[in-house]
């Protein structure tokens, strides 16, 4: 008899007990979702390129079957913060789209979309990624240091045929042209005579430098100097060393010289 009762007092403990366990079992459960219940259709963002710090409005797109109710929708934090608010979103009734400010730290530019509802008084969660295409990462490489000296214009005159000439005391005019003959621009150009005490020009009277301000490819500029033949110079041919100075297109200084 006393062990009749103790057996009728332990069934009655263990079906409390499962009972009990039914209930918290159902209480908060969460059951995987059906992927066909929702479906996330696309986005749409307020801006054509987003970097790392920039603000931006998101909008996601989805379509859910008849009988879903208390939808949440929930987006990942990642490399992505609702701006201002939590990452949890509430869905109305037939609404079939969210919008939300948020956040770019510049990491990965995909984003985890959970859906949380209810169907049948029983709860699910779904989730889906999606890819912000506008977002662009930071680029952690390193640069390959590129040696623009590299490309160096060749200036040079072009041709001396047309020498000028002139008596002692007086003064000449020289037309200089000057040419690009490399396969790199040039900018700020300055042609300046090299003159020395055997020089027959009297430099005090003298444009000293001509300026062309480029020089393209295989161009050719004509720059002019007039000075004055010194009045003790002997009657004979003189060459006139230039000096050409100049700089290509990424700010390299280049320097060389040519006789006339």
């Amino acid at each position: 008899m006393r062990n009749s009762k103790i057996k009728k007092i332990t069934s009655l403990i263990l079906a409390f007990l499962f009972i009990f366990l039914q209930l918290l079992s159902g209480a908060d459960s969460i059951n995987a979702a059906d992927t066909s219940d929702i479906m996330l259709t696309g986005y749409s963002v307020d801006k054509t390129k987003i970097y790392e710090g920039d603000d931006f409005n998101l909008t996601l797109n989805f379509e859910y079957t008849a009988g879903i109710t208390d939808l949440y929708v929930t987006v990942g934090s990642g490399s992505f913060a609702r701006k201002n608010s939590g990452s949890r979103l509430k869905v109305a009734d037939g609404q079939k789209s969210i919008s939300a400010p948020f956040t770019y730290d510049g990491g990965s530019n995909k984003l985890q979309v959970s859906f949380k509802y209810i169907v049948a008084g029983t709860s699910y969660e779904q989730s889906d990624f999606i890819t912000i295409n506008e977002a662009k990462q930071k680029d952690t490489s390193t640069p390959t240091p590129v040696d623009t000296s590299k490309n160096a214009p060749k200036i040079v005159i072009a041709n001396n045929s047309a020498m000028p000439s002139g008596e002692a005391g007086s003064q000449i005019t020289y037309t200089l042209p000057v040419k690009n003959i490399s396969s790199y621009a040039a900018k700020n150009i300055v042609i300046s005579p090299v003159l020395d005490d055997s020089s027959p020009i009297d430099s005090e009277t003298m444009n000293i430098s001509q300026t062309i301000d480029s020089l393209g490819l295989n161009e050719t500029k004509e720059v002019k100097f007039t000075f004055n033949i010194s009045s003790s110079a002997a009657a004979k041919n003189y060459s006139i060393k230039f000096n050409i100075q100049c700089y290509n297109y990424t700010n390299d200084y280049f320097s060389s010289a040519n006789c006339a």
